[in-house]
């Protein structure tokens, strides 16, 4: 008797517990909400990864697919913000009136902030009518507003208000479409029916995700079946507070998908099983599609291959230099194949940069299956040793748009060619050295990029600080002069406040986000900037006026700086002159002469090298500190 009375005491609480206000049922899983066959034998499918892995860049590596139980090879990419289009449709029957719909536009409001700025969203509620609030925006102060406009009142017209939004979304391949519903009752008012709107839902290709708050009125058996026509899941709370917590689940998945691109091996009915193991997560979504039926493979005819005539042997030996050149010539050709494999044109958007991302799709072959795996691998051996940050840190500051994985094998790819090209020519020493000299060649030119970007940027302040200025007298807000300057302004500044206004519009705060911008510019005279923008926010002020007097002291710095530099280009071109001239008489010596020059390799000679090299050094940073100027 105590068993089972204690027994009831948990199932009592367990039903308490699950029948509680705000409580909400999240989707979980893996999830694979759309199966493209448009291009049948080539087959896309979109996945949905769990919300555990939310704000995770995930390896093509940690997916796979089977296909009627048979591995398949699939290209994985994320899916692009700008290819998704998103329909909020929101119940404002007569039952919603109060804090229901309060409660529903403060999550909705809040769902439109946390999506990426480059997904279209519309905006469609239903009381005995669908009314379309907003048409598929980017706006998204105007689609706030429309949600902010919606009133409740009237029957529910839940099943013409999905169809009205299933014919908001654009036409074609290439757009992925996702509803998402609030509704707290059944449907009373449609001249559709829940099997038609299914059937339109299944025949868009939309996935539809429902937030359901519970009522006497609600109808969980019907929005149960149009989550699974949509692919989606159904969401329950009890208190319009947690709404919010749905509509935030429901933005962090549909921001988390990925693009699954194979070529099917199999027509008609199909199984397809996508399995995801990263980290502590592993997860397995299941569906089933119809795909069109294979064409037929064509017998290859069958003919009588010609007679080869024997190839004769000329005796003449291969020349080590036509071998060392032909080898070059291989590895030249492997670079360039790097070089076009990880160009900035195949980057991927994660997943670590901020604003609009084109993504192009990845044609599923062995070398970019190659070049995203050692990526991946790179990525995850520089985050064990903590060089991830740092380097993708320099990246931005360089303008450079590649991730640190891409980055690290092209360096690696570039090093392995040189070993090879040396060891070819003349031994270990060489390869080694020439190894050397292309690892030392891309941090150098990685320092050159960033300096000429800062330097760039520091001439289009006093222009840039003008645009704004001008922007604030004309009553515009700071947000507003910011998007000005990204609109208007040229690289780098474009970019750079383009990136501003894409962190403050995803939640960052304004400050934060300025100080971020400084320290990646490494622009002393922004800082301060940075500084009068902060101080003006706190105390108040011409905050045009105030720019104005910045600019004008920048304007004067930087005529200093370039007349300093006038008068002292004769010496810093006779510093060049001279510090080059040693090594340039080397080389004539160790080609016309190599036994003079060879008396510096023995006795008191490398003393003497020695002593020269750090002579050189001193004077090339006295020469340096002569001619930088310090405010």
């Amino acid at each position: 008797m105590r068993r089972a009375a204690a027994t009831a005491v948990l199932v009592a609480l367990v039903l308490v517990a699950t029948s509680a206000p705000g409580h909400a049922q999240a989707p979980e899983g893996l999830q694979v909400t759309a199966v493209g066959p448009s291009r049948f034998p080539e087959v896309t499918a979109t996945v949905t990864l769990p919300a555990a892995l939310a704000g995770r860049d995930v390896p093509p590596a940690a997916f796979t697919l089977l296909e009627n139980g048979a591995s398949a090879t699939a290209t994985v990419t994320p899916l692009p913000a700008d290819e998704l289009e998103v329909m909020l449709v929101i119940d404002t029957s007569g039952s919603m009136a109060g804090d229901a719909l309060s409660g529903a536009k403060q999550a909705a409001t809040a769902f439109l902030g946390r999506m990426p700025s480059a997904t279209r969203i519309g905006v469609v509620g239903f009381g005995a009518s669908p009314v379309l609030a907003s048409g598929l925006s980017l706006d998204r102060q105007a689609l706030a507003a429309a949600v902010a406009g919606l009133e409740a009142g009237g029957e529910t017209a839940l099943y013409d208000a999905v169809g009205r939004a299933i014919a908001q979304f654009s036409p074609g391949p290439g757009v992925h479409r996702s509803i998402v519903v609030l509704s707290d009752g059944g449907d009373t008012a449609s001249a559709d029916s829940l099997e038609g709107v299914s059937a339109k839902v299944s025949a868009a290709g939309v996935r539809l995700d429902v937030a359901e708050l519970t009522s006497p009125e609600s109808n969980r058996a019907a929005l149960d079946r149009l989550a699974a026509a949509g692919n989606g899941a159904l969401s329950s709370a009890a208190d319009p507070v947690a709404l919010g917590g749905i509509y935030d689940t429901v933005a962090r998945s549909l921001a988390n998908q990925y693009l699954l691109s194979f070529r099917a091996r199999s027509g008609g009915r199909t199984e397809l099983r996508v399995r995801l193991a990263h980290q502590e997560v592993q997860a397995e979504g299941v569906t089933v599609v119809d795909l069109p039926s294979l064409p037929p493979v064509p017998s290859p005819p069958t003919t009588t291959a010609p007679a080869r005539e024997p190839v004769k042997e000329t005796g003449a030996p291969v020349g080590t230099w036509a071998l060392a050149a032909g080898a070059a010539m291989f590895f030249a050709a492997l670079a360039l194949v790097g070089l076009a494999a990880f160009s900035p044109g195949q980057r991927r958007a994660g997943r670590a940069r901020l604003g609009r991302a084109q993504l192009p799709s990845v044609d599923a072959t062995a070398l970019s299956g190659l070049a995203q795996r050692a990526s991946a691998w790179a990525e995850q051996a520089l985050g064990r040793r903590g060089k991830r940050e740092p380097l993708n840190h320099a990246l931005e500051r360089a303008g450079i748009a590649i991730r640190p994985g891409e980055f690290a094998v092209l360096v690696g790819s570039a090093a392995v060619v040189a070993l090879m090209v040396g060891l070819l020519l003349a031994g270990v020493p060489l390869g080694l050295l020439l190894a050397g000299l292309a690892v030392v060649g891309f941090k150098a030119a990685l320092g050159v990029l960033t300096s000429r970007r800062q330097a760039r940027f520091a001439d289009q302040l006093t222009d840039t600080l003008q645009l704004m200025a001008g922007s604030l007298r004309s009553g515009y807000a700071l947000a507003q002069a910011f998007d000005a300057v990204a609109r208007e302004g040229d690289p780098p500044a474009r970019d750079e406040f383009r990136r501003l206004v894409v962190e403050t519009r995803l939640g960052r705060d304004l400050p934060d986000a300025l100080a971020a911008m400084a320290e990646r510019l490494g622009s002393e005279d922004f800082a301060w900037v940075v500084g009068a923008i902060e101080i003006n926010r706190e105390v108040g002020g011409n905050l045009a006026e105030v720019l104005d007097n910045i600019s004008g002291t920048i304007r004067e710095r930087n005529q200093l700086r370039r007349q300093v530099k006038a008068l002292s280009a004769e010496g810093r071109l006779s510093a060049y002159i001279l510090l080059g001239l040693p090594f340039v008489v080397a080389l004539a010596l160790s080609v016309l002469n190599p036994g003079y020059l060879g008396e510096l390799t023995r006795g008191f000679g490398p003393v003497l090298c020695g002593i020269g090299v750090g002579f050189m050094t001193l004077g090339t940073l006295w020469m340096k500190k002569i001619c930088r100027l310090v405010f």
